[in-house]
């Protein structure tokens, strides 16, 4: 299986502090990768560079192979690179399909079109139901799916999750789950942060763990899970990951 996703010696600077300090990881096509450590471990921070949100200080991505690093963020997405943001912010006065228009307006500029693709995007995932609520009207768990079929409706080879899991209830994290397993079995690779433990090591191939901006460990969920300095790290005088 080839690599869809290329990080080389990624670095980011913040008054001279690195919030990404000299990161490297490759991901593989159709992969769903976890991404974790602490508050303040540079997570966000590194979806902000891959995505182009934030300038990289030092170090490269390639996508597909081709070199992204400076591009602007609408060249990255059209490219196929979405992302979610960590804390929801929906357009509130318009209604659930207007807000995913916005992300199919990435590819479609005809609004009839962008409509359609934005309803396949709405059933795709579950909210056929609020087409035309408005967004301020969803609750937290249906703004976080719409969020995600705003991302969906621009077509991603790649998606980003930023905590799409938090704050749900144990029902609604299980349908996040497998919503989650659908989209990449669709051809979407996937990388997701996530700080539901339980969650990230079931839904995860292989995770990705970061502390004070530096890799600190990556491997299949066991290997993390039992890596005594990710334990340390992230734990402190935890024992388990799955408690």
């Amino acid at each position: 299986m080839s690599n869809i996703l290329e990080v080389k010696n990624l670095t980011k600077l913040f008054g001279g502090l690195p919030a990404v300090n000299n990161v490297s990881f490759e991901v593989a096509e159709n992969e769903i990768l976890g991404l974790i450590g602490p508050n303040g471990a540079g997570k966000t921070t590194l979806f902000n560079l891959i995505s182009g949100y934030h300038t990289i200080t030092k170090g490269d991505i390639f996508f597909k192979g081709n070199k992204i690093s400076g591009m602007l963020p609408d060249k990255i997405c059209k490219l196929g690179i979405a992302r979610t943001f960590q804390v929801v912010k929906p357009f509130g006065e318009m209604t659930a399909v207007e807000n995913v228009m916005v992300g199919a307006f990435c590819r479609y500029k005809n609004p009839q079109i962008a409509r359609e693709k934005a309803m396949e995007a709405i059933n795709y995932v579950g909210l056929g139901h609020y087409t035309d609520m408005v967004a301020k009207s969803l609750t937290i768990a249906e703004r976080k799916r719409l969020e995600m079929a705003r991302a969906l409706a621009t077509e991603p080879k790649v998606l980003l999750l930023d905590e799409v899991m938090a704050g749900l209830r144990p029902s609604e994290l299980e349908e996040a789950l497998d919503l989650i397993r659908k989209v990449r079995d669709s051809g979407v690779t996937i990388i997701v942060v996530e700080h539901i433990m339980r969650a990230i090591m079931q839904i995860s191939e292989r995770i990705l763990v970061l502390d004070h901006g530096v890799l600190i460990a990556s491997g299949t969920p066991v290997e993390v899970a039992n890596n005594p300095v990710v334990i340390e790290s992230y734990l402190g005088k935890e024992t388990s990951f799955y408690a």
